[in-house]
């Protein structure tokens, strides 16, 4: 599934980001440093790595979910997926909406529907 992301749409992470969601499997969801080692080179896989240039201090209750907004403004990002109740709070960023995965239906366009460039 996230291959065919890559393929429809432009996929962005940071380092940061990698970092943290690595270790979050290893020390709250006990997965292996080999098992969360391939599970981050198959994001790399269908991501761009951004390095963001500006430091976001918007989220008081959880500032590590800043990283998620730094990213975002670094890709020139029209979206954020997430069901992070910090940053769905926002619902926007700047210009960057904030929506849950279930929101997507109403949002993205139909497989099969041609797009005008």
């Amino acid at each position: 599934m996230l291959r065919q992301a890559g393929k429809r749409f432009e996929l962005y992470v940071s380092p940061d980001i990698l970092a943290e969601v690595s270790e979050k499997l290893v020390e709250r969801a006990g997965y292996t440093k080999a098992a969360v080692s391939r599970f981050t080179s198959s994001i790399e896989a269908v991501t761009h790595s951004v390095q963001p240039q500006e430091k976001i201090n918007a989220i008081a209750a959880d500032p590590d979910d800043d990283r998620i907004l730094e990213c975002a403004v670094e890709a020139q990002a029209h979206l954020v997926v997430s069901n992070d109740p910090h940053l769905y709070t926002f619902k926007q960023y700047r210009d960057i909406r904030i929506v849950r995965p279930h929101e997507l239906e109403g949002i993205l366009p139909d497989e099969d529907a041609a797009v005008a460039a």
